[in-house]
């Protein structure tokens, strides 16, 4: 998972890049020097995490009825957060605010299929 977040943070403009565990704690954390999780307090860095964890979590309940969410895309006033599922993790991806997040999700997508040689999403495209 490091060499993915390695990968995915040199290859597109991001303010963090991290995987969690289902309990929402990092597992890999890379960072810019300055960016906006730099400056937040552990405790609150902790809950923001445990929140994502949970949505992707909770966004599984409901993949019968809807099928699988390839990703979960928060805009915010100051920054773009792409969460993806990948096997026993979350993936987090946070940049700053993107008019387009089509385009980085699908970049992100081929680099994980890159690194597992599978789609997260068989049936939608990543290239």
């Amino acid at each position: 998972m490091g060499l993915l977040c390695r990968s995915i943070s040199s290859r597109l403009d991001t303010e963090m890049v991290a995987v969690l565990n289902r309990s929402g704690r990092a597992v890999e954390m890379i960072a810019r020097d300055g960016g906006p999780i730099a400056s937040l307090a552990p405790h609150k860095r902790e809950i923001l995490f445990m929140g994502f964890a949970l949505q992707v979590s909770m966004s599984g309940d409901c993949d019968d009825e809807f099928g699988k969410a390839a990703t979960i895309i928060m805009r915010r006033e100051k920054i773009s957060i792409l969460l993806f599922q990948v096997p026993d993790h979350v993936l987090v991806v946070m940049t700053g605010p993107l008019l387009e997040p089509a385009s980085v999700q699908k970049k992100i997508m081929g680099l994980i299929r890159d690194r597992d040689g599978t789609s997260i999403m068989p049936d939608l495209k990543s290239d």
